[in-house]
């Protein structure tokens, strides 16, 4: 566990989340939560006081959808990540993972976890839970089993996650199940299935834009017809969009070979990295490259007019795809919103207040400055809400009321960069002592 501290930052900027504007106040971090005070109070001699004059201090970011691993947690930190809601992890290494010895071995971003993605049988290996195809009756089993077994051993989901590869009938089977044991269902929506669909069977999260375009290709569509689909989107309270932006634009990027963040990543994930670069380089030429261009134009247009429309839009990065880097790559996904034309005092309201209540509920003190609010925060030199390219490179981050300053932050990576270097060369590494006998 996590030792706590009791933190003083004196006179900082603080950047509540709450709807009020900023102000300069004293910030106490006491037990891993928050007390703001205008005056000082005498404090315990263990204090650590910290002078805050010229810092701008917002709540931790939310990623609100990523697929974590253990070994990425140093990234997500550094840059200000404090919560991921995972878009699944193979069973056994996600329960691992969420253990709070897990959580706070670097420290790492708290976990919303909905275990393994409920995927089509044939789905290819990997982080997913297979369900049944064509038999809807028994997806709602698998379901309910895998819940009833983990609660046997005193583990239980934040929710359940889902693929694209499920069939419409097992989709739907798995949302009646979802609803039935009291958990939310996030993913996208499988071939065959619509936004209306997933509204009415009460799916409460929904990975990309293309079921809120509906039959419009988002390379073709007009804006009248983006302007009726946000306002259609934003009718139906309680679902939440995570836009993914990154998935297309990363295409469109000129990828470096031998770009310094693959010597952050397992030496799988960078060959796929690097598998993509040169597909990307190879084939996003030409009409391939102007349709990608347009359909990014859309989702940047849509996600800004369902914001404007009042819609549940939340930042998610899609990391580890390749040259989606954790935690950087969602700073990248809200300077897109930024783009759009979204003011970044809106984007960071989406990345902190509004991701942890679509996570954790509506009352939840996360994601804002409040006293009893948990105790996770970034701070910078420049004002966020005026460019949330500011976010990058923290003076600070706060995890679980653990300081970690630039310099601690510097020190995880690379201690993360030296730990994948070492296992890149030991298949190379020679054998030392005898061979066994043949």
């Amino acid at each position: 566990m996590l030792t706590l501290q009791e933190i003083a930052l004196v006179g900082a900027t603080l950047h509540p989340m709450t709807g009020e504007g900023p102000r300069v106040a004293h910030l106490l971090v006491e037990g891993g939560t928050l007390r703001i005070v205008e005056e000082l109070p005498e404090l315990p001699e263990s204090t650590r006081v910290i002078e805050g004059a010229g810092l701008h201090v917002l709540p931790g970011l939310v990623d609100a959808a990523a697929a974590h691993h253990p070994e990425h947690d140093a990234l997500y930190t550094a840059a200000g990540v404090t919560t991921v809601r995972s878009t699944g992890a193979e069973l056994a290494l996600g329960l691992a993972a969420r253990r709070p010895e897990a959580r706070d071995a670097v420290p790492g971003p708290r976990l919303w976890w909905g275990g393994p993605m409920m995927a089509a049988q044939t789905a290819p290996p990997g982080p997913q839970w297979p369900i049944i195809s064509g038999n809807p009756e028994g997806a709602a089993s698998q379901v309910e089993g895998l819940v009833a077994e983990l609660a046997r051993a005193g583990e239980e989901l934040d929710g359940l996650v889902c693929d694209e590869t499920l069939a419409a009938d097992s989709w739907g089977a798995v949302l009646g199940a979802a609803e039935a044991v009291g958990l939310p269902l996030w993913g996208p929506v499988p071939p065959g299935g619509t936004f209306a669909d997933a509204v009415t069977a009460g799916q409460r999260g929904i990975l990309g834009l293309g079921p809120v375009a509906g039959e419009n290709r988002l390379d073709e569509v007009s804006p009248q017809q983006l302007g009726e689909a946000a306002r259609a989107a934003a009718g139906t309270p309680g679902v939440a969009i995570v836009p993914l932006l990154g998935i297309v634009h990363r295409a469109l990027n000129d990828h470096p070979a031998n770009a310094p963040e693959l010597s952050l990543l397992t030496l799988e994930l960078a060959d796929a990295w690097e598998a993509d670069r040169a597909r990307y380089a190879a084939q996003v030429t030409g009409d391939l490259r102007s349709r990608l261009e347009a359909i990014h134009r859309s989702q940047l247009e849509l996600v800004r007019l369902l914001l404007e429309e009042g819609a549940e839009v939340l930042p998610g990065s899609g990391a580890p795809a390749p040259w989606l880097l954790p935690g950087r790559s969602l700073i990248e996904e809200m300077a897109r919103w930024q783009e759009a034309g979204i003011p970044a005092s809106r984007v960071l309201r989406a990345a902190t207040r509004d991701a942890n209540r679509a996570l954790w509920g509506q009352d939840s003190l996360a994601g804002t400055l409040q006293n009893g609010a948990p105790a996770d925060l970034v701070l910078v030199h420049k004002d966020p809400t005026e460019d949330v390219a500011h976010l990058r490179d923290p003076e600070a981050v706060v995890v679980r009321g653990r300081w970690l300053g630039r310099e601690d932050l510097r020190a995880r990576l690379q201690a993360l960069q030296d730990a994948q270097a070492a296992a890149l060369a030991a298949p190379t590494a020679p054998l030392e002592g005898d061979l066994p006998p043949l």
